[in-house]
């Protein structure tokens, strides 16, 4: 899906936010979160004992403010080098875990080939980790336990 011109506003805004906010070996990347009722930024944040990466930062300035309706969002990375212009980069794992936890429905915006896209935070991850525990029947406990004996009967049998 191409961008909206809100998309495209986001894009830039969150770039030029990084451009003025970014420092050496502290902030390489920086999100933008569109909301209803506004924009919320948040930094990468580098540290020697541990990173957070700057969409929950994000997305915490926004929860922080009650806004509480995410419809888009962007990281984009710059190295601080002028000569190499800054770039949307897809969030990491964690950042999509967190999306679809947090937002399943939000549009996340991505590098596509020489274009950018939105997508969803489920498209990007359609297998979440979810703390439910699956419900196992009372079958599939009689099938494993007719493997793990027959399993045990083989380990034990005398091959003789």
């Amino acid at each position: 899906m191409s961008l909206n011109t809100p998309q495209n506003m986001l894009v830039a805004a969150t770039t030029d936010w990084l451009v003025r906010h970014w420092v050496k070996d502290r902030h390489h990347v920086a999100a933008g979160v569109l909301t209803s009722r506004g924009t919320h930024f948040g930094l990468h944040l580098d540290t020697s004992g541990c990173d957070f990466c700057a969409e929950p930062v994000a997305i915490a300035n926004a929860l922080q403010s009650d806004d509480l309706t995410l419809r888009d969002i962007v990281a984009v990375f710059w190295d601080g080098d002028p000569s190499n212009p800054p770039c949307v980069i897809p969030p990491c794992g964690d950042c999509r875990q967190l999306l679809v936890e947090y937002a399943p429905d939000i549009h996340v915006i991505i590098p596509e080939g020489d274009d950018l896209a939105a997508v969803s935070a489920s498209d990007l991850l359609p297998y979440p980790y979810a703390q439910t525990p699956r419900k196992v029947s009372v079958h599939d406990i009689k099938v494993r336990d007719d493997i793990a004996g027959e399993m045990y009967r083989l380990r034990n049998s005398d091959p003789h």
